[in-house]
């Protein structure tokens, strides 16, 4: 199976299985609770074995087999299946969701039981107004006791199945739902996409969406860096498979809103692409549609000002 590893896109809240009640049905129903920011909106369902509570999990650039915390405890593999429901209120924050996984490369579960390796997951993805769920693949490929707290770290591994039926079509409703409010001119992928800047002490920003002509992030920061500005040169970076691609423009908007539920506020800005070369235009698109994707964990770059005229294609 070819996997691209992920975080589990099931566990944005506090996963509870239901202890064994004596019956198949009772034994295989799992209680989920959720925090309503940016989370799962509805219960899921699970079919398969109980495993006992598993706890907020651990996201990590990455799964590194070698690691010292991830010796494998020798555990016999098993074919067994783990089938779990998933359900958001658009595709906007479906794809928001998996682009965030896709892009983490990795996740670690704490659980008061052990799964055998090799224990499979089908993740069934749906969104409001999507006829099909799409369909997300995983398998624990370690799993590791802790002793002091007598429980168990699972790594999980993840990746998306064959048929891209299901995501083309969550893709279509969102690309056409932008098309048809006309208020922009190129629809909007969403992204969750982490980036920094090489200039020392600059935050965080995160890549919230991305379309043919332009991009928006988030600052993770309780202000705009003063080099962000409208008019400021702006290049954005990610290294594929094929190569590099370098989107240069320039910032066109900057924002300053509070954050929901929260007194904190959220620094953001926009940029708009200048005229690309054929081949960053292509894996450009390969990314809008999901297709081409990067190596994960997925990294980003960003420079501004003369640093970004100095690297620009």
């Amino acid at each position: 199976m070819n996997l691209h590893s992920f975080p589990l896109l099931a566990t944005s809240g506090r996963h509870t299985y239901a202890p064994h009640l004596g019956g198949s049905r009772n034994r295989n129903r799992l209680k989920q609770r959720f925090v309503r920011a940016g989370r799962p909106e509805r219960p899921s369902h699970l079919e398969g074995p109980v495993v006992g509570a598993v706890r907020r999990p651990t996201y990590c650039a990455g799964v590194n087999l070698s690691s010292p915390l991830t010796q494998a405890q020798s555990v016999s593999r098993v074919n067994t299946n783990v089938r779990l429901k998933v359900a958001y209120k658009t595709p906007q924050s479906l794809v928001g969701e998996y682009t965030r996984s896709v892009g983490l490369g990795g996740v670690t579960l704490e659980t008061r039981r052990s799964l055998p390796l090799g224990t499979r997951f089908t993740f069934e993805l749906h969104a409001g107004g999507v006829p099909r769920p799409v369909e997300v693949l995983g398998e624990v490929v370690q799993v590791v006791p802790h002793e002091e707290s007598q429980r168990f770290l699972l790594t999980v591994r993840y990746g998306v199945g064959e048929d891209r039926s299901a995501l083309d079509a969550v893709l279509q409703r969102i690309y056409s739902a932008d098309e048809h409010s006309g208020l922009r001119r190129f629809p909007r992928l969403p992204l969750y996409l982490r980036a920094i800047e090489a200039a020392p002490l600059s935050p965080s920003f995160v890549v919230r969406d991305i379309s043919r002509g332009g991009v928006g992030l988030e600052v993770q920061a309780p202000s705009l860096p003063r080099q962000v500005k409208v008019g400021t040169p702006f290049l954005l970076e990610m290294d594929f498979r094929e190569g590099p691609m370098m989107l240069h423009g320039e910032v066109v908007w900057t924002s300053t809103v509070p954050r929901k539920n929260s007194g904190t506020v959220a620094p953001g800005f926009g940029a708009t692409f200048g005229r690309l070369r054929p081949d960053m235009q292509q894996r450009l698109e390969g990314l809008l549609s999901l297709a081409t994707l990067p190596p994960v964990p997925w990294k980003a770059r960003v420079s501004f000002g003369m640093e970004a005229v100095a690297r620009m294609p």
